[in-house]
């Protein structure tokens, strides 16, 4: 039967499991009775003499208080450790503090922090559809009316540029093909300027990067001789409170503007949340007269758009107000792209190639009223804008369809898809 284990102060005996005192149970009694017996015969074993060659193995022992003596055998202590706990114990405390110091890099300076968060935050696409729509049932004068834009900030691998870098991609009216701005652009913690700094780059060759934010391979070859930068352009973001604002230092951006054969001085302020962007871009000649920008100095509002993937089925020829009854030939269409700032998806009809209907989508909020927000679907046909008929839900619903007999449609919220609108 095997001996019970001790903790015992130099010197004394620890009972057997028989119930015997043995003198040899200490580490002194070992020594004096003879050789201490080797690795090999004490392994698996718990005899006193086998305890006796574990305890003069080593020379560490501990005092009372649990400090390292260095020689001599241990005196027990409420902190006593052997060699061995003492290197175990060492190393837990190393790895304790890596660790420690991993955690502390990760979270980084408030800076850094602050940077994580803008860019969770500006990556999408942002329209002012909804700001567009009610200036002028607002009585907006029309010289102060803003321009419908839509903007689009795709997170891309683009190396040369830096390791926080966006292409943007900017067009008219709610048209694809209206584009009138390209970008790239380049974030950074700036420590000296307590800001975050944005970078922009003009690529030299902007036609052939239409599209970029579906297909990146162009921006991944890109170098920075590939694209031109003005330093006094940069904009600095810093955070207040729940959003960021954005500016460009006084006088520091000015461009030769080749239309008007003078330079003009650029002005930006913006103003970053979690669903919007505002941007208030202006320039002047050097003389302050007006070149662009909002002339009212109200910025242009975009919110966040939400993608959606629609399917649609139609009955061809048949019109609006007719129930189509008897018929089942319906023309179905899958994958779909729309968006819920005034997006449009185009129906076709088979039987009539040139017949017009469409699906459009708003995230309706009115300025004033009553009137609750609400996610609207519009069915429309022709040139007109005016819907022949619509259905509502929930501001924030994922899901919205229709069914007029002559036509069924259903829209499911598909953030994937936000920069995949193939159609």
């Amino acid at each position: 039967m095997k001996t019970r284990s001790c903790w015992r102060p130099a010197g004394s005996t620890c009972a057997t499991a028989s119930g015997r005192m043995s003198a040899a149970s200490s580490p002194t009694a070992a020594r004096s009775a003879g050789r201490t017996p080797s690795r090999r015969a004490c392994r698996g074993r718990s005899s006193a003499r086998c305890a006796g060659r574990a305890s003069s193995a080593s020379n560490l022992t501990t005092i009372s208080d649990g400090r390292p003596s260095g020689k001599g055998p241990a005196r027990a202590g409420p902190f006593s450790f052997s060699g061995w706990s003492f290197r175990m114990r060492c190393l837990s405390l190393v790895v304790a503090m890596v660790f420690q110091s991993a955690a502390a890099f990760a979270q980084g300076s408030p800076l850094e922090k602050d940077l994580g968060q803008f860019l969770s935050w500006f990556e999408g696409r942002y329209d002012n559809a909804l700001q567009a729509f009610w200036e002028p049932d607002l009585g907006v004068p029309e010289p102060d009316r803003h321009e419908r834009i839509h903007s689009i900030f795709r997170k891309v691998d683009a190396p040369a540029f830096g390791n926080e870098v966006f292409y943007v991609e900017q067009y008219l009216a709610g048209d694809p093909s209206s584009i009138y701005r390209q970008r790239i652009y380049s974030f950074s913690a700036d420590a000296e300027e307590d800001a975050i700094r944005l970078r922009i780059f003009t690529p030299k060759r902007a036609g052939e990067l239409v599209g970029a934010y579906r297909n990146q391979s162009g921006l991944a070859r890109m170098k920075l001789a590939d694209a031109t930068t003005n330093a006094g352009c940069d904009v600095f973001w810093r955070r207040r409170a729940n959003q960021f604002v954005g500016f460009m230092k006084t006088g520091a951006c000015r461009i030769a503007s080749e239309r008007l054969g003078k330079e003009i001085v650029i002005s930006d302020d913006l103003l970053l949340t979690e669903d919007e962007i505002w941007i208030a871009d202006r320039a002047e000649t050097g003389d302050g007269d007006y070149v662009f920008g909002n002339r009212a100095g109200v910025p242009h509002k975009l919110r966040k758009i939400r993608a959606f993937e629609c399917w649609t089925a139609l009955l061809p020829g048949v019109r609006h107000g007719e129930t189509g009854e008897g018929r089942n030939d319906w023309a179905f269409q899958q994958g779909g792209w729309l968006h819920d700032q005034n997006g449009v998806l185009e129906v076709s009809d088979p039987s009539d190639p040139s017949r017009r209907v469409r699906l459009r989508m708003r995230r309706v909020e009115w300025p004033s009223g009553p009137n609750r927000p609400s996610l609207t679907l519009y069915v429309e046909e022709g040139e007109s804008e005016r819907a022949v008929s619509y259905a509502w839900a929930a501001y924030d619903a994922t899901r919205i369809a229709i069914n007029l007999r002559w036509i069924q449609a259903s829209c499911t919220h598909a953030p994937e898809r936000t920069f995949d609108d193939k159609r």
